[in-house]
């Protein structure tokens, strides 16, 4: 900043009111004054009421362009006028004269504020303006001696206390620091200032004025009650002789300043990011051809960096390969006009190559000073230097051209016309077929002639409505016979095809002649052949129509040309509807199935084979769909080439869904819809073999019913098969979707699950299986309850194939069955041994009922008075020739499970009518003959009819028999046991209650039956001589049997105290080991045969007691 000047306004010149302002300097203290605004950077200048310069500083003077001495008194109007702020004038002269309501202000660049008078009236205005100097860095430092003696002179001159409030008044900080860095003059705000908190922040800058050198910097000011506020801040040092006596300091409000320049700086930037990332290389030179701006594209271009590029001749760069036509374009430029041109250059395409030729367009345009006007006269400032990159571009426009070139030489090779017109219907091109068409070698001179010059007039009038239709952007033809030049005439086809530019626009029309003179001669043939063809089609079609399969013709494109009266009844569709439609257009055959019609039609049309027939679904018109046989076949013209497809078609619904149902009967179960047992091995192989690859676990679960066969035969096998239903559906319930649920056949069902942790999985679907059917399902107003036994086989640990783990799975199901029914159980070793024992036993008892191994033994029953046998209880016994005894509690449950009680039952009761008609015939006097039958025996539908059959074929009298039903019989159903007892007794035999005590049949179930007596159950005998239950029991149904006329008999009597003590209750007969085991048929005899000798015969019993 150089030394200001002090020119102040002399007093007259600060006297222009009428109204003394407090800020009217006297000619005392006017140098101080002006030195002190002649030092801050920012114009200021103050106004009277009439809007007139009272006072200005150098910056204001420097702004407006006129000289300190031609501004005093000056009104401001004409102070500001042709300078950027000359718009301020009307406001600053309203508010000093008062005539604005705003005490503050600020318009172009400038801040205003009106100065009032001691009472308070406008007395002027003061006007701050825009600092006009280049901002410097952080902070200025210059000695006093560059300042000037004057300005530090006046500056140092001591402030009178009047000149207070007129400093006081200025928009600046103004004080006096002394050696000790005390402020002892100043206005408010320098006191403010410099004594308070911000004197500390700037204490270095401060020690640097005391060392003789000026600062001048910017620092951000805190401010009371408001955001801080950037302040220009100038120290100057006040010199006496060599040292420094004090330090003035001055600081301006430039916050405004600060953030323009801010925002200046951030546009600068942000406007050169995007120059720098433009893809053209732009550089901006000045008058003398100099670079002064370039983006980094640019400096790229030539290999340089930035710092580099700047300031250098633009001929060191581009003087060498543009040589005199650099000088041709200077000259342009100076003249204003612009240039461009293409160049092939050497470019650094990347950083760190070599340069290389590349062909790019330089473009050139001069830069004045007035927007680019260019006035008469007027001399650019500069110029603009764009560079861009056109190497690809040009090498495809060679490349296009060379491409055309080609292209008009295969044009002129291909035999058929060609001509391209314009959209002015001039000519553009031909090729050689079209100019040797028109009798020309060459059609180099007809090209740019218009249509009506070129061809006929017979010709134009075919032509120039087609040109026209073409240009509208329409593809047409024609067929028309056209004279030729040597006088002919031929038949042509003309095509007019649009040609379109890269917009879409038409830009012309081709037009491309095609000789069918020829095709015209045998269409004219074909058309009498048609003739013929069509009264032999008409034969043909009588016969179809006749025929019983539905016939239709399809041309090459699947178009239906033939459709018989047979097609309309089959599809529904009538002849004139679907003539020329195609068979896709009637959707007759579904989406999924057209691709395999379509490959059929396809083999047929390619002539790969002459005759195909297919299985396809279709779609008639009523919507339901059939099955039908296709017999598709080739009808091909007299060359062999297949021109239409022939089709016979046959309604084959009936005979596909059989097929269907007999593929469901064979994969399915036919009551529950199940997979059946075939479906089931297939699936478990299926999951075994995933099983493999995942590592996952498979379970195979064998669920069978227990209590089944007793519904089935007491309620019929309609019940049962409804029950059934109701089993599948809870089974289904109980699995997850992927499971699998089948009926192996029966009651027995299976459950093929596959899970990671398949052991506990198969455990938690067994425990929801049995608690399922635990529960009273409803049949027909019947709630039956059947519950179920479940066996599981697991893969690996149990099987490796499908077969293995049913096996395995149905083991572990009979074991459950053993071991109490209702429950489940997994494989193991042991019940393969078990099971194994269990089918030896099974096979070997059919083979022993039907090889004569069973025999009976008999039990004596004696009466307890006399001691007399009064008759025996038939026991069944087996000797196996391998085994040996087969205990009659092993095989007899085997019977029970296997179903072979029923034969097994009838066979007892058969041998002992045989050995009582034997004893009969030899005279022996055996009493009555018990025989037993179970609760499942009881539920045999035809028992009654065999037992009538075998006492008839025996001739055995029933009156000497009695059967034994256990009690726990009577639990399964009271109203059907009663039913068969009933018909028992009307045979004539007697009915004894089988261990009676162990079945909780109540009271009233027992007088409802014809009961001829009672079997106390050999358990309760056993012990009573020690348990007083047992006693207690035995004694209450020896005195029940006896209080309702019944004959009571106790089992197991091994011992006189036990017979004693039934003896004592009034007990009718005992048996046991007491008297005698089971013994043979003639050992018995022989014990009946003993008893007669002494005198001792029986009489026949009643068969039936009173009720």
């Amino acid at each position: 900043m150089s030394s200001p000047k002090l020119v102040p306004l002399s007093p007259t010149q600060t006297m222009l009111s009428d109204r003394r302002a407090p800020h009217e300097v006297s000619p005392a203290q006017a140098p101080f004054v002006q030195a002190v605004l002649d030092w801050i950077d920012r114009p200021i200048a103050c106004l009277d009421s009439a809007g007139r310069l009272r006072f200005a500083n150098d910056a204001f003077a420097a702004y407006t362009g006129l000289a300190r001495g031609a501004l005093a008194g000056l009104p401001i109007d004409e102070a500001l006028a042709g300078s950027p702020a000359a718009t301020l004038a009307p406001l600053a002269r309203a508010m000093a004269s008062g005539g604005s309501h705003r005490e503050r202000a600020s318009q172009a660049g400038f801040s205003l504020r009106i100065e009032r008078d001691a009472d308070g009236l406008v007395c002027g205005c003061i006007l701050l303006g825009p600092e006009i100097l280049p901002a410097g860095g952080d902070a200025d430092t210059r000695s006093a001696a560059d300042l000037g003696a004057p300005v530090a002179a006046d500056l140092a001159a001591p402030v009178a206390g009047g000149v207070h409030a007129q400093l006081d008044a200025l928009p600046l900080a103004v004080a006096y620091l002394d050696r000790e860095r005390r402020v002892v003059s100043g206005n408010r705000q320098g006191q403010l200032l410099f004594a308070g908190p911000v004197g500390g922040e700037i204490a270095g800058r401060i020690d640097q004025a005391f060392t003789g050198h000026a600062v001048a910097f910017e620092h951000l000011v805190p401010q009371a009650g408001s955001e801080p506020r950037w302040m220009r801040i100038t120290l100057m040092p006040d010199l006496a002789g060599d040292e420094v006596a004090g330090v003035h300091g001055i600081a301006l409000d430039v916050h405004g300043e600060r953030l323009a320049r801010s925002e200046i700086e951030s546009r600068e930037l942000r406007v050169r990011q995007f120059i720098d990332n433009v893809p053209l290389a732009i550089a901006w030179l000045d008058d003398q051809h100099r670079i002064g701006v370039a983006n980094r594209a640019f400096s790229n271009a030539f290999g340089r960096d930035a710092a580099s590029t700047m300031g250098r001749p633009i001929a060191d760069l581009l003087g060498e390969p543009m040589g005199a036509d650099l000088d041709a374009a200077l000259a342009r430029l100076q003249r204003g006009l612009s240039y461009v041109d293409e160049r092939l250059l050497p470019i650094f395409t990347l950083p760190g190559s070599e340069a290389a030729p590349r062909w790019v367009e330089v473009r050139w345009l001069p830069d004045f000073d007035h927007g680019g006007a260019l006035g008469f006269g007027a001399r650019p400032r500069g110029s603009y230097l764009i560079f861009r990159d056109v190497h690809e571009t040009r090498q495809a426009r060679a490349a296009y051209d060379a491409s055309v070139a080609e292209l008009q030489r295969a044009m002129n090779s291909i035999g058929t016309p060609i001509a391209l017109f314009d959209t002015d219907s001039r000519l553009r091109f031909a090729n050689a077929s079209l100019c040797e068409l028109l009798g020309q070698g060459r059609c180099d001179a007809d090209i740019g002639k218009p249509a009506d010059e070129l061809l006929p007039a017979e010709v134009l009038t075919i032509v120039a409505p087609m040109l026209a239709r073409a240009r509208e952007g329409f593809e047409v033809s024609t067929e028309r016979e056209l004279p030729l030049s040597d006088g002919s005439r031929r038949w042509w086809r003309l095509r007019f095809v649009p040609q379109r530019g890269l917009d879409g626009a038409v830009s012309g029309v081709y037009i491309v002649l095609f000789d069918v003179d020829d095709l015209k001669g045998q269409q004219r043939e074909l058309q009498l052949s048609q003739e013929e063809l069509r009264r032999a089609n008409s034969l043909l079609s009588s016969h179809l129509d006749n025929s019983p399969l539905a016939a239709l013709e399809l041309n090459a494109d699947l178009a239906i040309t033939r459709w018989t009266e047979r097609a309309e009844r089959l599809f529904g569709w009538n002849r004139e509807l679907v003539q020329g439609r195609s068979v896709w257009d009637l959707e007759m055959v579904g989406l999924g199935e057209v691709d395999a019609i379509t490959r059929s039609f396809a083999l047929v049309l390619s002539g790969l084979q002459q005759r195909v027939s297919a299985l396809q679904r279709v779609t008639r018109a009523d919507g339901s769909r059939i099955w039908c046989e296709w017999y598709i076949s080739a009808l091909a013209d007299e060359t062999g080439a297949v021109t239409s497809i022939f089709a016979l078609v046959q309604d084959v619904n009936q005979r596909v869904e059989a097929e269907a149902r007999l593929q469901q009967l064979a994969a399915f179960d036919s009551l529950t819809g199940l997979p059946n047992r075939s479906s089931l091995q297939f699936e478990l192989a299926q999951a075994l073999d995933r099983a493999r690859r995942t590592g996952h676990g498979v379970a195979a679960l064998f669920i069978d019913l227990d209590h089944f066969k007793n519904v089935n035969d007491t309620l019929g096998h309609r019940v049962g098969d409804q029950l059934l239903l109701a089993v599948a559906r809870i089974l289904k319930s109980c699995v997850r979707k992927s499971d699998t649920v089948s009926r192996m056949g029966g009651d027995e069902f299976m459950v093929v699950i596959e899970h990671p942790k398949v052991r506990p999985a198969a455990q938690h679907i067994a425990n929801k299986v049995l608690a399922a059917l635990n529960q009273p399902i409803p049949v027909e107003g019947h709630m039956l309850t059947v519950a179920g036994s479940v066996g599981i086989a697991v893969f690996p640990e149990h099987g490796q194939d499908a077969n293995q783990l049913l096996k395995n799975a149905d083991v572990a199901m009979y074991h459950a069955k053993e071991r109490g029914k209702g429950r489940f159980e997994f494989y193991s070793e042991d019940l393969a041994r078990e099971h194994e024992e269990q089918s030896l036993i099974e096979f070997s008892l059919r083979v022993a009922m039907a090889t004569n191994q069973l025999r009976l033994h008999y039990q004596p029953r004696v009466n307890v008075a006399d001691g007399y046998i009064e008759g025996a209880e038939a026991l069944l016994r087996w000797t196996h020739p391998e085994l040996g005894e087969v205990p009659p509690k092993k095989f007899i449950r085997v019977a029970e499970e296997t179903g072979l009680i029923f034969d097994l039952g009838i066979w007892v009761f058969r041998r002992a009518c045989e050995q009582l008609r034997e004893w009969q015939r030899a005279g022996i006097d055996f009493g009555n003959i018990s025989v037993n039958f179970s609760a499942r025996q009881l539920l045999m539908r035809d028992l009654i009819d065999r037992i009538s059959t075998i006492l008839v074929e025996t001739g055995a009298d029933p009156h000497w028999l009695e059967v034994e039903v256990t009690e726990t019989s009577m639990l399964y159903d009271v109203a059907l046991t009663k039913k068969v007892i009933a018909a028992l007794k009307r045979l004539g035999m007697r009915i004894a209650i089988d261990d009676f005590g162990t079945g909780f049949s109540s009271l009233s179930h027992l007088q409802q039956l014809e009961v001829d007596a009672l079997k106390v159950d050999q358990s309760f005998v056993r012990d009573l001589l020690h348990d007083t239950g047992d006693a207690a029991i035995t004694r209450a149904v020896i005195s029940l049997g006896r209080g309702i006329g019944l004959h009571v008999i106790a089992e197991g009597v091994e011992n006189r105290a036990q017979l004693a003590f039934l003896r004592e209750c009034g007990c009718d007969a005992y048996q046991g080991y007491l008297f005698s085991p089971a013994v043979p048929a003639e050992t018995f005899a022989g014990m009946l045969r003993e008893q007669m000798s002494l005198g001792r015969r029986l009489s026949a019993p009643s068969g039936a007691r009173g009720h």
